[in-house]
C-alpha cells in the first residue's frame, strides 16, 4: 500500500486506544459514583434515627419549658422478651437479695468439699502418663503466661512435681480470644469411664410443657467449682515452659468430668427437679405458669445455690423470659423451634460421597426427627445407601470385569525386575501341636528367655502368621509357670479393706505387740510392750526382755492392763510364738478375751500398733540420745506425753477420753475446778464416746476409701491353687534380687475372713498356714490351655533351715523339636 495509507490505519490505532482508555475511565467514575451513593445513604439511615432520638429529647425539653406538647408518641417496642434489656421489679429486688451468688469473677479461694468430688480412676496396672509440651506461638504463650497467672492468683492450680504431665493447646472462643485445654486424650484412654446418667435433652424439653415463663442460668466457670479429690490431684498436672502446675479443681477434658458434674447437680437440686426447673451440665433452666408463680420459684433456686456456695454468671443469664434458646433449642409459650443455626449447618452441608460422610449426616441429623413429619420415608432412599451390599451372582456379566482385572494383575510378572506377591510370611494352619511348638521356641528359648507377650509377639509375627495369633500369645505367656513364679506382680494390691470393728467404750478392745532390737539396758531390759487401747488410744509402754517366758508377759499384762483397766473382750496381736502358745490361749479363754491375730506377714492387719511403735521409736530417739543404756528410764515420761496429746483421730486426748479429765501439767493455769454432778458426769462422759464412737467410724470409711483406690478386689476361691510371695522365705539363701518371686502351686483349703485364705503346706514348713490375699497370686495351670505343657519344677524351698521339692518321676519326654527331654513332674502341695 502506499506510504499515506498506512499513516491513516496508525492514526486509526490511536484513536481506537484513546477512546478504551475514555471507556474505563467513565466506569470508574459511575463506580465511584455509585459507592457514593450508597454510602450517603446509610449515613442518611443513621441520622435518621438519631434525629428521632433528637426530636424526643427536644420534646421533653419543650415540655418542661412551655408546659405544652403532643397528647401521644408512637414509639417501637420489641416484642421479643428476650431482648428486653432489664427484668421485671419483683425479679429486680430477687437479684439484688441473691447478689452475693452473681459476682463479677469466682472469689479468690477453693470451692467447699462437695458431697461429690472428681476423681480420677484408672484401670489396673496403668502407668503415669507423660506427653511432651506442644509448639505454640508467640501470642498463644503470651495469653498462656496470663492464664497461669490468673489461676494461680485465684487459688485454682498449683506447681506440681507430678510424674504425670499432659501439654497444653489452645481453641479459639466465638468471641475471638482463646481458650487454653489441656490435652489430658493419654489419661484418658486409661481412665475407667463413669456411667452416670446425664439426662436426654428432649427429656428436658418435654418438661416444660405449659411453662409461659423461662429464667436461664448460667454458672460460671462450673467445673472449677467442683474441688478434685486429694488423690487425683497429682494425675492432672499439666507441663509449660513456666514449670508444672496441677489442678485444685475440676478442669477441662477429663473423660469423667461432666458426669462427676451433672452428678454434683443432681444431688442439690432434687428437690425442685423437674417441678419448676431442669438442669443440664451448668445450664439450669427455671420454669413457671405465670410470673407469680416465676417469683416464687427463682428465690428457691438462688437459696440452694447460695447454700452450695455456687456462683451465676449474670452477664449470660436471662431472667423472666417468654422466649430463650436452651440447649440450641427455642423455648416459648408457642412451642420448641430448631435453632436457625442448625437448620443451616443442614441446608449448606456436604453432599455426603461414601458411607462415612453418610453416617455423620444422619447422626446429626437424626436428632431432629421429631421436628420433620414423615421422616421415615423421606430418609429411606438414604438408609438403604448404608445396608451391605448383596452377593454378586455368577452371571457372565459379572463375572467379566473380575477375569479382565485378574489378568491386568498377572502381567506384572511379565515386565517386573524382582517381584514378590504380598507377605513373606508363613501361615500356620490350625495344628495346636505346631502352634504351641513355635510358641515355646519363642518363648521358652534361652536367647528369649520368658520376655513378655508383646516382644513374644512381635517375634513371632516377623516370620509367621494365624488367625487370633495375639489371644493365644498372651495366653500362652500368662500361662507360663516359670514367668508366674519369678516376675513380680504389677497390679494393685489384691484385697479391699476390711477394717476391724470400732468399740463402743475405752479398754474393750486392746492390742499389744514387742519392739525389739534395742540395746540391753542396765536393768537387762532390751524390749518393749506396747499396749493400745483401739477407742481413746491410750497406750502402755512396758520394759521387759527378750528372753522372758509367757508367764512373765501375762503377769505384765495383768498388772499393768487389767488391774487398771479391766479386762478386754478383745485382744488383737501379731503370731509371735508367745501369743500363740497354749498357756496363753488357755488363759485368755479363762479371762473370756477373744484373741484375734494377724495372718502371716501381714502386719497391716493391726496397723495402729504398728503406727505407734514408730511413734515410740522417734521419742525414744529423741530423748535419750546421750544416755542409751538408760532408755527404759525415760518410758514412764514418754508414756504420760503420749497420753496427753490430742490424737488426729479422735480429736481428743487419751486421759480425757478415759478419765472426763485433763492431767495437772505445770503448763496448766491455776483456774479452780467446777464440781459436777455425778449423773452430769456420766452422761457427758457417754455423750463424749458416743461422739468418738462415730468420729472413728467416719474417719475409718475414710481410710477404706482412699485404701480401696489402689487396691482391687480378689477372685480367689476355696479349692483353686495359688502362688505364695516369698518376700518372707528363705529360698536357697539366694540374694532377695535373684530369688524366685512367687513358689508353688498350693491348694486353697479354707477362707478364714473376706480377705485372708489357708493353704495346705508342706508339713515340714514351720509357719503359719494363714495368709492375706496380697501375698497370693492365682496360678494360671499351661495344661488348662495348652495341652501337654509341662510345668518346670520349682527350686528347692527352705524354711527354718529344711529343704522342700517333692518329685514324682522321672520320665522322657519326646516334643517335637528334640528327640528326647527329661523332665520332672512336680507335684502341687
Amino acid at each position: 500500500l502506499p506510504l499515506y495509507y498506512r499513516k491513516k490505519k496508525k492514526k486509526k490505532k490511536k484513536k481506537k486506544k484513546k477512546k478504551k482508555k475514555k471507556k474505563k475511565k467513565k466506569k470508574k467514575k459511575k463506580k465511584k459514583k455509585k459507592k457514593k451513593k450508597k454510602k450517603k445513604k446509610k449515613k442518611k439511615k443513621k441520622k435518621k434515627k438519631k434525629l428521632r432520638l433528637r426530636d424526643r429529647e427536644i420534646f421533653e425539653k419543650d415540655v418542661k419549658r412551655t408546659n405544652t406538647g403532643f397528647l401521644a408518641i408512637a414509639t417501637e417496642v420489641e416484642n421479643d422478651r428476650e431482648k428486653a434489656s432489664e427484668p421485671p421489679k419483683e425479679i429486680k429486688e430477687i437479684l439484688k437479695e441473691f447478689q452475693y451468688i452473681l459476682p463479677d469473677d469466682l472469689p479468690d479461694e477453693l470451692p467447699p468439699y462437695r458431697t461429690h468430688q472428681h476423681e480420677i480412676v484408672e484401670e489396673p496396672g496403668s502407668k503415669p502418663t507423660f506427653r511432651a509440651p506442644y509448639r505454640l506461638s508467640p501470642t498463644e504463650v503470651a495469653d498462656m503466661k496470663k492464664q497461669i497467672e490468673y489461676l494461680l492468683a485465684k487459688g485454682l492450680i498449683r506447681p506440681s512435681t507430678s510424674l504425670y504431665s499432659a501439654p497444653i493447646l489452645f481453641t479459639p472462643k466465638p468471641d475471638g480470644s482463646l481458650r487454653m485445654c489441656i490435652d489430658y486424650r493419654a489419661l484418658n484412654k486409661q481412665t475407667i469411664k463413669n456411667k452416670y446418667q446425664i439426662p436426654r435433652i428432649d427429656d428436658l424439653i418435654d418438661r416444660l410443657r405449659g411453662a409461659t415463663v423461662f429464667s436461664k442460668l448460667d454458672l460460671r466457670s462450673g467445673y472449677w467449682q467442683i474441688r478434685m479429690a486429694d488423690d487425683s490431684l497429682h494425675k492432672t498436672a499439666f507441663r509449660t515452659r513456666y514449670g508444672s502446675f496441677e489442678y485444685l479443681v475440676m478442669p477441662f477434658g477429663l473423660t469423667n468430668a461432666p458426669a462427676s458434674f451433672q452428678a454434683e447437680m443432681n444431688h442439690i437440686l432434687r428437690p425442685l427437679l423437674d417441678e419448676c426447673m431442669v438442669v443440664y451440665l451448668d445450664d439450669i433452666l427455671v420454669y413457671s405458669r405465670d410470673i407469680q408463680q416465676h417469683v416464687e420459684h427463682l428465690p428457691r433456686v438462688f437459696e440452694i445455690l447460695r447454700r452450695e456456695r455456687f456462683y451465676v454468671k449474670l452477664s449470660k443469664s436471662n431472667f423472666a423470659l417468654e422466649k430463650v434458646q436452651f440447649l440450641k433449642h427455642i423455648v416459648s409459650t408457642q412451642g420448641v423451634h430448631v435453632d436457625p443455626k442448625k437448620i443451616e449447618a443442614v441446608r449448606t452441608w456436604k453432599t455426603p460421597e461414601n458411607g462415612k460422610e453418610l453416617q455423620q449426616f444422619f447422626g446429626f441429623v437424626n436428632y431432629y426427627n421429631m421436628f420433620v413429619p414423615q421422616y421415615a420415608k423421606i430418609a429411606a432412599p438414604l438408609t438403604n445407601l448404608l445396608k451391605k451390599m448383596r452377593p454378586i451372582n455368577g452371571s457372565r456379566s459379572t463375572r467379566k470385569p473380575t477375569q479382565v482385572d485378574k489378568k491386568r494383575h498377572l502381567l506384572q510378572w511379565d515386565n517386573a525386575i524382582a517381584y514378590r506377591k504380598r507377605s513373606t510370611k508363613i501361615w500356620v494352619p490350625n495344628y495346636p501341636p505346631l502352634r504351641q511348638l513355635l510358641l515355646e521356641e519363642y518363648h521358652d528359648v534361652l536367647y528369649v528367655r520368658h520376655f513378655g507377650s508383646n516382644k513374644t509377639l512381635t517375634g513371632i509375627a516377623k516370620h509367621y502368621y494365624w488367625p487370633h495369633m495375639v489371644d493365644d500369645v498372651q495366653k500362652f505367656v500368662t500361662s507360663c509357670t516359670t514367668c508366674q513364679r519369678m516376675k513380680s506382680s504389677k497390679q494393685k494390691k489384691a484385697g479391699l479393706l476390711l477394717p476391724l470393728p470400732v468399740p463402743e467404750q475405752p479398754w474393750q478392745v486392746v492390742s499389744l505387740d514387742f519392739i525389739t532390737g534395742l540395746p540391753t539396758t542396765t536393768s537387762g531390759h532390751d524390749t518393749i510392750l506396747v499396749v493400745i487401747d483401739k477407742f481413746s488410744k491410750m497406750g502402755h509402754f512396758i520394759p521387759t526382755h527378750t528372753t522372758a517366758r509367757i508367764e512373765e508377759t501375762a503377769q505384765l499384762f495383768v498388772r499393768y492392763i487389767i488391774s487398771q483397766h479391766g479386762i478386754p473382750t478383745t485382744l488383737i496381736s501379731d503370731q509371735d510364738p508367745k501369743f500363740t502358745s497354749k498357756f496363753w490361749k488357755e488363759l485368755m479363754s479363762l479371762l473370756g478375751t477373744k484373741l484375734a491375730m494377724s495372718s502371716a506377714y501381714h502386719p497391716q492387719t493391726d496397723g495402729q500398733t504398728e503406727r505407734l511403735n514408730q511413734i515410740v521409736e522417734q521419742l525414744l530417739r529423741a530423748a535419750c540420745k546421750d544416755e542409751i543404756s538408760k532408755w527404759d528410764l525415760h518410758l514412764p515420761v514418754l508414756e504420760f506425753a503420749y497420753n496427753n496429746a490430742t490424737h488426729a483421730a479422735t480429736g481428743q486426748t487419751s486421759f480425757f477420753l478415759c478419765y472426763g479429765r485433763h492431767p495437772l501439767t505445770r503448763q496448766q493455769p491455776n483456774i479452780p475446778a467446777t464440781v459436777q454432778p455425778a449423773h452430769d458426769f456420766i452422761m457427758t462422759m457417754h455423750k463424749l464416746w458416743d461422739r468418738t464412737h462415730k468420729r472413728l467410724l467416719d474417719i475409718q470409711q475414710q481410710q477404706k476409701r482412699q485404701a480401696d483406690c489402689h487396691r482391687t478386689d480378689h477372685t480367689i476361691t476355696v479349692g483353686d491353687r495359688v502362688l505364695l510371695n516369698t518376700r518372707n522365705l528363705d529360698i536357697n539363701h539366694l540374694p532377695s534380687k535373684l530369688r524366685p518371686r512367687f513358689c508353688g502351686p498350693f491348694l486353697v483349703e479354707a477362707q478364714v475372713t473376706p480377705v485372708t485364705f489357708r493353704l495346705r503346706l508342706p508339713a515340714t514348713w514351720k509357719i503359719h498356714n494363714a495368709f492375706h490375699v496380697q501375698l497370693l497370686k492365682p496360678y494360671r495351670d499351661p495344661n488348662a490351655i495348652f495341652s501337654g505343657r509341662q510345668p518346670p519344677p520349682p527350686p528347692p524351698v527352705l524354711v527354718h533351715d529344711e529343704p522342700k521339692d517333692e518329685v514324682e518321676s522321672r520320665e522322657t519326654h519326646a516334643p517335637l523339636r528334640s528327640p528326647t527331654a527329661s523332665l520332672s513332674s512336680h507335684h502341687p502341695f
